[in-house]
């Protein structure tokens, strides 16, 4: 269980991890739910948060969860990351 930029204490880390097991499917793909995909498509076309809360009709603060998500998911450190692992993953070829 990956949190970028910011600390969780090794015992709440535990719990999350059995609560919350990475979403990877049998064959060991990642796994994104229909929102994530929607933003990262949105990420991959260079859109900011606001635009895309606009565009989905979503907060801006919601937009910033899901990009959060995102960039743990991909382990990368920036959009631009978080972008080019996904390509190398075929997330982005639909």
């Amino acid at each position: 269980f990956t949190t970028v930029g910011h600390y969780l204490p090794p015992a709440l880390r535990a719990v999350l991890t059995r609560h919350y097991p990475a979403r990877t499917s049998k064959r060991g793909v990642l796994r994104l739910t229909r929102r994530q995909r929607d933003v990262l498509k949105l990420v991959a076309n260079g859109l900011g948060n606001q635009a895309i809360a606009t565009r989905l009709g979503l907060t801006e603060s919601t937009v910033k969860g899901h990009v959060s998500s995102l960039l743990d998911l991909l382990d990368a450190e920036n959009r631009t990351a978080c972008v080019q692992h996904a390509r190398e993953l075929g997330l982005l070829n639909d």
